[in-house]
């Protein structure tokens, strides 16, 4: 679940290829339609090409190119970057649009959000957690940012924080989708109840693909905390077979991190269960120890 603003057109068919071909020959706007080109390429998994076109954007001399263009090239490519696990470039781009984001908060809050899933995932835990805080701040309501900053507290043995921190987004929570998140993590809801609320239903006249992602994701979530690694790595594999490698009604480009930190924990979990450097997570007794210091 991420920022979005809707696009227009379909983003997966070859006609939009052609499309920007012409516009691209057109001369008017050409960096514009070479960007709308490298996202129909990242849609259609041709990630080699779509970054190859960012970087040629970002490459070019101010002179010739707005600040805003930059900006939106720099966006994209850390998107893609994240597809092939180039998490590192990711981070770098993402801080590059943060730097050109200064004096636009509206703006640098999904910095800041989009850049602490990267940061997780590199191990950077604290990190990660500053930057979703910032979010948080800024957001100025609950959002999926707290149920990451919950597990990563959890991760590093924060519990009696991290409850105390899902017990005030679950009172200030007003999304009934990111209330049954909060309350699956935080053991009320089952996380079978969880996908149920969603499979089958439809949003925008389309199949809510999206919102399955992130409840496979978010069951995966809650079974790691109760130490049920194999029946995590189940649900982190539904959520990488729905397929939704990017927000399906976003434009600009935008990643669905539910798919992105399902792949992670698929990478740093094994049968049978290991440590995965910072991502400890506890043992059932331990999770009921938690929810007592609340």
């Amino acid at each position: 679940g991420d920022n979005r603003d809707l696009h227009p057109f379909p983003t997966r068919r070859s006609s939009d290829l052609e499309a920007a071909d012409r516009l691209i020959e057109l001369g008017d706007k050409r960096e514009t339609w070479t960007l709308y080109k490298g996202d129909a390429l990242a849609r259609q998994s041709r990630y080699d090409q779509a970054i190859n076109l960012y970087t040629q954007v970002i490459s070019l001399p101010p002179r010739k190119v707005s600040a805003s263009v930059t900006r939106r090239a720099h966006w994209s490519r850390a998107h893609v970057y994240r597809r092939v696990k180039a998490y590192a470039r990711a981070y770098d781009d993402y801080t590059a649009v943060a730097r050109i984001d200064r004096g636009a908060p509206s703006s640098l809050q999904w910095d800041y959000y989009q850049r602490a899933t990267v940061l997780w995932i590199l191990g950077r835990a604290d990190e990660a957690l500053e930057d979703y805080r910032t979010f948080s701040l800024r957001q100025g309501s609950p959002f999926y940012s707290e149920a990451r900053r919950f597990l990563i507290l959890r991760s590093q043995g924060r519990v009696a924080e991290a409850n105390e921190l899902l017990q005030k987004a679950r009172r200030d929570v007003r999304d009934p989708w990111l209330a049954r998140i909060f309350a699956c993590l935080d053991g009320d809801l089952d996380a079978q109840a969880l996908i149920d609320s969603v499979s089958g239903q439809t949003v925008s006249g389309g199949s809510n693909l999206e919102r399955l992602c992130e409840a496979y994701y978010y069951a995966g979530e809650s079974a790691l905390l109760a130490g049920e690694t194999q029946q995590a790595r189940h649900w982190f594999q539904k959520c990488i077979e729905t397929g939704v490698e990017f927000d399906p009604d976003s434009f600009p480009l935008s990643p669905m991190s539910e798919y992105d930190l399902a792949q992670w924990r698929l990478d740093s979990t094994a049968a049978p269960a290991s440590d995965s450097g910072n991502d400890k997570h506890s043992r059932p007794e331990e999770r009921r120890v938690g929810k007592e210091c609340r």
